[in-house]
């Protein structure tokens, strides 16, 4: 800003000069050189050179009046004295000062006049070839009219008169041309000329005049460009020692802000205490805080990853999940367990809400900030992303600083399995207790029943047919709680497995094969073209198991195939063998399905969904795979190959050997 102020005051002044000057000058030249002046030479010029076409004009005139004559002449124009007279006349009454009859290379036929002793032949040929084109026929191809003019005017040789050459335009006289000339005295065409010359020279000087104007314009501008380059500099320099002092502050703020805390402006012990300096002893206290507390920052930065390093090592190490969250409820550290019990990379999530992932926690997070002083704890029922439902202990603990909430800790744990065994032990001793008490007196009661029959029911003559009924009932229903009595024992007193390697193919194939026709209107695929498939496993636990989930399909459908709702009961027992090595024993049925709710509780004592269930199948075949370190899968096909109705899954997860 101080150059370009400088620079505006310096070249102001001059440019308002210059253009005065120049004004100035180009008014002078304009008055010098128009108006009145050009026009009085001009009117000279012109009045000298209607002179001249005004003789012109006269001579063409003449000139063309001669060659008619001759032209009519007709065959007489051969005869040379005939041609002599003409001319001599001509040259006598119209004020010709010669008259020639010559040919197209300067041969002269016939002359008169004074001008016999003139070289006639430096007439150029072109002259001759032009005249040759004016004839009088010739018609102006931009009018349309006749040429008033029938020859060219041309200038003789060391002669000062007027000359015209026009063609003949008779057979008798072939490429003859009829030379004319018109005396002018010798003054009035010096007079012409000079004023031509005078003309021309007023007229250079009137454009040399314009060229002096933009000269001196010129310097004008190079004189201002000179005074705007040497207020340019003189600025420049004033303009450095004045900002030098600031750019160093700018840069030196620069520093700063990119991270040197080390920048400090240098300042002289002998400089004046101006403002500037001012300046810069503030600007160095202020980089001597900004240092002083970024150290600060720093070693409480240090602290604070220390302190949460050793918060992350201690968590890694415990089994429960552990989530920290901050007053809103965002996640901020999460462990690892977490990840795994919640089946979520919650590290990839830090900063978002915890219900906005997870929404079974939001009841017992908003009972936590309702009462933030309270230990608040929950069973929670948590599906998974592969669908699995899992019951997870949490509890949420607030952290408070005086009356402010500075954040929540989330713990839990799976107890899934845990009460899974819980129920599992209890009901085993319910099933231990209920085959003591009653197996006992089912033996005496069936054998009673058939010592009725056989010895009183002949002895009867009033309706022996009900007493027969009546023990028959009595021996069927004593079986029927027999059997179950038999159920209760087989899972309270589960045989430890006998495993070895055998061919899970061929022990599918040999149940299908006995239950194949066991079970009315539905019908059991067999596997076909599948290749040996060796699991360690106990065969006959394994094909208990496999039984009792055909017998759990096959007596799920029969109320489907009663009512309508499936035409023809279909079992399908498959085998797939997983990326990781484990080997599927699949059974699917087109049925209704397993109830929604009751999937994470099937598989557990006592649950059922048949009106005479016992609710132990799913149980034992879950306990089985267990001791053969699989897994009982439950669940409703759902995939492209699956059949719309229940599917159980036996996984084997250990290869053969």
């Amino acid at each position: 800003r101080v150059v370009l102020f400088l620079i505006v005051v310096a070249s102001l002044p001059t440019l308002v000069i210059s253009l005065v000057a120049v004004l100035v000058l180009g008014f002078g030249i304009q008055t010098w050189f128009g108006g009145a002046v050009s026009d009085a030479i001009n009117s000279s010029r012109d009045v000298a050179l209607a002179y001249l076409e005004e003789h012109r004009e006269r001579l063409n005139y003449q000139a063309s009046s001669v060659a008619e004559r001759i032209e009519d002449l007709g065959p007489s124009a051969s005869d040379t004295d005939d041609l002599q007279q003409l001319l001599d006349e001509a040259v006598g009454l119209r004020s010709l000062s010669s008259a020639n009859i010559i040919q197209a290379n300067g041969q002269v036929l016939i002359t008169s006049g004074l001008a016999s002793d003139q070289d006639l032949g430096s007439i150029p040929q072109s002259f001759f070839d032009l005249a040759q084109e004016i004839r009088p026929e010739a018609i102006d191809g931009e009018t349309g009219t006749q040429l008033a003019q029938r020859g060219i005017d041309i200038s003789l040789p060391g002669s000062d008169d007027l000359s015209i050459l026009i063609a003949l335009d008779t057979p008798y006289l072939a490429e003859t041309y009829l030379l004319a000339t018109i005396p002018v005295l010798e003054e009035v065409v010096a007079r012409v000329e000079q004023t031509q010359e005078a003309a021309s020279s007023y007229s250079n000087l009137g454009r040399a005049a314009e060229q002096y104007r933009l000269i001196f314009g010129l310097l004008f501008l190079v004189v201002a460009l000179l005074l705007v380059i040497v207020a340019g500099m003189a600025g420049l320099r004033f303009a450095l020692w004045l900002t030098t002092p600031l750019l160093e502050l700018t840069r030196a703020a620069d520093r700063l802000g990119s991270g040197d805390l080390s920048t400090r402006v240098s300042v002289s012990d002998d400089a004046a205490g101006d403002e500037l300096t001012t300046l810069s002893h503030t600007f160095n206290g202020m980089a001597n805080q900004i240092e002083a507390q970024q150290f600060e920052l720093l070693r409480a930065t240090d602290e604070a990853d220390l302190r949460r390093r050793f918060s992350e090592a201690v968590l890694s190490g415990v089994s429960r999940g552990v989530i920290g969250l901050d007053s809103e409820l965002r996640i901020n550290l999460p462990n690892p367990r977490a990840n795994k019990l919640v089946d979520f990379q919650l590290e990839k999530h830090v900063g978002t809400r915890l219900t906005e992932l997870f929404p079974v926690f939001g009841d017992l997070l908003a009972r936590a900030k309702m009462e933030p002083t309270t230990l608040h704890a929950d069973d929670v029922l948590y599906t998974r992303p592969d669908g699995k439902v899992r019951t997870l202990q949490t509890t949420v603990v607030t952290e408070m600083q005086g009356e402010s909430v500075l954040g929540y800790v989330l713990t839990f744990d799976d107890i899934t399995d845990f009460l899974s065994a819980q129920r599992q032990a209890a009901w085993s001793d319910v099933a231990r207790r209920i085959a003591h008490e009653i197996k006992n007196p089912l033996t005496p009661i069936q054998l009673s029943a058939e010592r009725l029959k056989r010895r009183y029911l002949k002895q009867i003559e009033d309706s022996p047919e009900v007493f027969q009924t009546c023990t028959d009932t009595i021996i069927t229903q004593v079986g029927d709680i027999a059997r179950m009595v038999d159920e209760f024992s087989s899972f309270a007193r589960m045989p430890a497995p006998r495993v070895d390697d055998h061919n899970l193919v061929e022990i599918a194939r040999r149940v299908i094969s006995l239950q194949g026709n066991s079970f009315e209107g539905v019908r059991l695929e067999d596997l076909t073209g599948l290749e040996p498939r060796e699991v360690v496993c106990d065969p006959q636990l394994i094909s208990q198991s496999l039984i009792n989930l055909i017998k759990n399909a096959a007596e799920a459908l029969q109320p489907s195939i009663i009512d309508g709702s499936v035409s023809d009961g279909l079992i399908r027992v498959s085998l797939q063998q997983t990326d990781a090595g484990a080997t599927v024993l699949t059974v699917n049925d087109n049925g209704t399905g397993y109830p929604a709710d009751l999937l994470p509780k099937l598989a557990e004592p006592y649950v059922t969904t048949r009106e005479k269930g016992t609710g132990l199948g799913l149980a034992i075949v879950k306990k089985i795979m267990e001791d053969h370190g699989g897994q009982l899968l439950l669940g409703n096909g759902d995939g492209p190959d699956d059949l719309p109705g229940a599917k159980a899954q036996m996984i084997f997860s250990a290869p053969a050997g």
